[in-house]
């Protein structure tokens, strides 16, 4: 075999084989689970939490395993999903704000 070929075998080889299936949940807020940190806790590595439009007063989210928190967004491509979907930190010193595109 030329030397392309094999490099090509072993990259084909090396996707297969490092490239973990999705099996992660959805867990939706609030049809499903009626605040954040409650779908947090019994979320799963790999899960996604779906929080539809509103606004969610919480003094403090630990986040302690790979999640994704969306909202319907990702769904719908609808920007009023995005603005209308607020998770205010309340009575906390510290607030962070993280946007991803």
């Amino acid at each position: 075999m030329s030397t392309s070929t094999n490099l090509l075998v072993a990259f084909l080889l090396c996707m297969v084989l490092c490239v973990s299936p999705v099996s992660g949940k959805v867990l939706k807020v609030p049809s499903e689970h009626p605040t954040i940190d409650v779908a947090i806790s019994v979320a799963s590595d790999g899960d996604t939490i779906l929080i539809a439009r509103g606004t969610y007063e919480h003094t403090s989210l630990n986040i302690n395993k790979r999640l994704t928190l969306a909202s319907d967004y990702v769904n719908t491509k609808d920007q009023i999903d995005i603005d209308g979907t607020i998770i205010k930190g309340v009575r906390s010193q510290f607030q962070r704000s993280l946007f991803w595109q």
